[in-house]
C-alpha cells in the first residue's frame, strides 16, 4: 500500500492551516416528536466534529455561534437561516463547506446553501440507527446531484462516521 497519501494528511493534519472550513448542520424543519433529543444529537455530533477539526488545526466558520436561534432546534431549519449562513460563510471566507448530515431535513435546503456559496462540499455523518443519518446523507447527495446547480454540488463528497477521511480531502480542496 502506498503510504504517502495517508502521511500527506497527518503531516497537513499536524500544521496550522489557513483554509478556513465551513461547517453547517441541519435538521428537520417540521415540528416532531423527540425534537428535543434529536436537536442534542445533532448539536453534539457538530460540535465534535468542529472540535475535531480546530483540533488538527483548521480554522472553521460556524455559523450555528452567531445564529442566536431560540426556538429551541440547534440545526438549521429555515430559508432565513440559510440566508444568515450564507453571509456569515462569505464573510469569514470559507474556502469548502462540510455538511453535518445527522439527521433527516429537507433536501432543497442544503442545496440552496451549496448553490450560494458554490464551493466544494462534503456531506458527513454518523452511521447510528438511532437517527436517519445515512438516509440524509444518500438523500441530499441525490439532490445535489439532481439539481446540479454547480460544480460543487456534481464533485461533492460523502463520507460517513471517520473524521480522519475529511483530512485529505481539506488538502485537496483548500
Amino acid at each position: 500500500m502506498n503510504n504517502s497519501y495517508l502521511l500527506r494528511g497527518q503531516v497537513m493534519a499536524n500544521k496550522e492551516s489557513q483554509t478556513t472550513i465551513g461547517v453547517v448542520s441541519f435538521t428537520d424543519p417540521r415540528d416532531l416528536a423527540l425534537a428535543e433529543e434529536a436537536e442534542g444529537y445533532l448539536k453534539e455530533s457538530h460540535q465534535e466534529l468542529v472540535g475535531y477539526l480546530e483540533g488538527k488545526g483548521y480554522r472553521i466558520s460556524d455559523p450555528h455561534k452567531l445564529l442566536k436561534k431560540t426556538d429551541g432546534y440547534f440545526g438549521v431549519r429555515s430559508t432565513r437561516e440559510i440566508e444568515r449562513c450564507i453571509e456569515l460563510l462569505k464573510q469569514e471566507g470559507a474556502a469548502c463547506l462540510i455538511i453535518g448530515c445527522w439527521k433527516w431535513t429537507e433536501p432543497q435546503l442544503v442545496l440552496r446553501l451549496v448553490k450560494e456559496l458554490n464551493i466544494p462540499v462534503l456531506l458527513f455523518t454518523r452511521l447510528d440507527s438511532r437517527w436517519s443519518g445515512a438516509t440524509c446523507l444518500t438523500a441530499v447527495g441525490a439532490s445535489l446531484w439532481e439539481g446540479a446547480p454547480n460544480r460543487a454540488a456534481l464533485t461533492h463528497m460523502r463520507l460517513a462516521d471517520r473524521m480522519e477521511g475529511i483530512l485529505p480531502w481539506v488538502e485537496g480542496v483548500g
